[in-house]
């Protein structure tokens, strides 16, 4: 087999094993403030990139990892944690490489230790490959030849052995103690450079500060630094790429200078960030600059969800944003702004003119959240919009249900206005028909090319519940809130708490996907000929599976994103 194939499939098994184990452990993620591993240090700082993977579980995350994976088939004992890693690693490699690469030989001797890698673009002018290297902390056996092949060419570089490839794909390797330096020959010379003379990306300030941001101990990291980018880029982005807009280049000027990212694990837990240095100001975009005496409204203070408080327990999903109505008036003020949009918006400031302008229109919405929860077999959905107070809500819902007449009258369709009492509150519910017939035809299709069932309904069901305005597609949806009971709320659920604990109750918004109700409704849907191997090969490993939360927050310190994966 020629050389160059041999090293990819290695490269390609290695690789994919290396990642894989970074899942199976629970891990993407960073370092907190600790004792810098050697590998780091060879990684050059002008990296725009910066990534690792700690196999050797750095501070308390061996045991987080072990009371994790109990919680799966085949981890429960962990005094053979250590085995059922290297397993279920070995599995992988035989499976992407087809068998011809052997974990315990030619892939674990490699990752005894921190793994770290740099990139950046090319410092070649005109030239478009990207530089890379990747610093190994290895159990001190491997050799070069999975890179370089049996026969390099070899030079000495700062008192080491630097061994090249002679074959069409550049690349070189450098076996320095228990680190193995490897990548393309200019940033395996610059990372030896950067060890020698302790230049590595350790000593950066914007990677430090990153670091001590996103916290604690860390499985992996991914970093990106914006001043390396601009700096690779000849100094600014107008002169590397000139038919830049200037607006766009303003805006990029804005962007933080780093971002970081990292996962580590919990006892019941992987927990994700990705977390940004403060967004710079650019003195306004070229073009977008708003007029004298215009200002932007103040967006909410970061808060817990108040609509997580009248949902039912078994809500499926729910994806909330604080402070929709100012978001969405602050976005019109920016359109406006524009020259070659501003003035096209005629129309809809005309319209929104009529509904007693965009203020009236969007000033009333606070929160805002989409909904889904079961409903048997199937699931129902809908709007949840908090408005000031429990008078505005009840205003603005008689106002939508006076556009869904109108909507009705102006389509030409007969809709069919009902109202009922659910749980002492009114709740208005307009019937537009047959949605084939809506559509056009009676083999009209959704979103995504699922058919429309002739006979099938469109039902809108709007109701005031305190301060909020639920708006749902069919009567469930309303009905389900308003006959929720205090303390069997969503808000009351272990799992919604448990998530809320390891994320951030206060936030700027989030998204919940609890596992019970949406596994329920996949397995009710589930085609018989597929419920055997669904039971057997993916039940036992979602089973423990209990919720997702992400949620974002900002302040003056940047912005940060974190996503949780619980377990029961």
């Amino acid at each position: 087999m020629p050389a160059l194939t041999t090293r990819l499939r290695w490269l390609v098994g290695g690789g994919a094993v290396a990642l894989a184990g970074a899942l199976v452990v629970g891990a993407i993620a960073v370092l907190g403030a600790r004792p810098v591993p050697p590998a780091m240090t060879y990684v050059p700082r002008d990296s725009v990139v910066v990534a690792e993977l700690r196999s050797d579980f750095p501070g308390d995350q061996l045991s987080k990892v072990g009371n994790l994976l109990a919680h799966f088939p085949g981890y429960k004992d962990q005094s053979i944690l250590g085995q059922k890693l290297d397993e279920t690693l070995a599995r992988i490699t035989r499976s992407v490489t087809s068998g011809s690469v052997d974990y315990a030989r030619q892939v674990k001797p490699w990752l005894a230790g921190p793994l770290y890698a740099g990139g950046s673009l090319s410092t070649t002018s005109g030239a478009s490959n990207a530089e890379y290297v990747v610093v190994f902390t290895t159990d001190g056996t491997v050799t070069c030849a999975p890179f370089t092949g049996a026969s390099p060419t070899t030079e000495t570089y700062r008192g080491l052995t630097l061994d090249e490839a002679t074959d069409s794909q550049p690349g070189a390797c450098v076996i320095d103690g228990r680190q193995a330096v490897v990548g393309s020959v200019a940033w395996v010379k610059a990372a030896l450079d950067a060890h020698a003379t302790s230049q590595g990306i350790d000593g950066l300030a914007d990677y430090r500060t990153a670091r001590d941001r996103l916290g604690g101990d860390r499985l992996a990291t991914l970093y990106i630094g914006r001043s390396a980018l601009t700096a690779q880029l000849g100094g600014g982005l107008a002169s590397a790429m000139p038919s830049l807009d200037p607006a766009v280049e303003q805006a990029v000027a804005g962007l933080p200078a780093w971002v970081i990212a990292g996962i580590r694990a919990e006892d019941n837990a992987l927990v994700a960030d990705v977390v940004s240095a403060p967004f710079k100001p650019t003195g306004g975009i070229p073009g977008m600059s708003l007029a004298p005496g215009t200002s932007l409204l103040s967006a909410p203070p970061a808060h817990a969800s108040q609509v997580a408080g009248i949902l039912p327990a078994d809500t499926a999903v729910l994806y909330e944003v604080h402070g929709l109505g100012a978001g969405l008036q602050n976005l019109l003020t920016q359109v406006r702004a524009l020259p070659d949009v501003g003035s096209q918006l005629g129309q809809l400031d005309a319209v929104l003119g009529t509904l007693g302008g965009a203020s009236s229109l969007l000033g009333w919405i606070g929160d805002a959240d989409v909904v889904v929860m079961p409903d048997g077999a199937s699931a129902t959905g809908g709007l949840v919009v908090l408005a000031p107070d429990d008078g505005t809500a009840s205003a603005k819902a008689a106002q939508l249900v006076a556009l869904l007449r109108l909507a009705g009258l102006s389509g030409g369709a007969t809709t069919n206005v009902t109202e009922t009492v659910i749980d002492g509150t009114t709740v208005t519910l307009a019937d537009f028909g047959d949605l084939s017939s809506l559509l056009g035809s009676a083999g009209a299709t959704a979103p995504g090319g699922t058919s429309i069932p002739p006979g099938t309904h469109l039902v809108v069901s709007i109701a005031a519940h305190g301060s909020a305005v639920l708006i749902g597609s069919g009567e469930t949806f309303v009905r389900r809130i308003l006959e929720t009971a205090k303390g069997s709320t969503l808000a009351d659920q272990a799992s919604y708490r448990n998530a809320v604990a390891l994320a951030s109750a206060r936030n700027d918004g989030q998204l919940y996907v609890a596992a019970a109700p949406v596994l329920a409704l996949v397995e009710a849907n589930l085609p018989a000929a597929d419920r055997t191997r669904y039971e057997s090969d993916y039940q036992p490993y979602l089973a423990p599976l209990d919720a997702i939360l992400e949620t974002t927050t900002s302040d003056a310190s940047g912005l940060r994103v974190r996503l949780v994966l619980t377990v029961k």
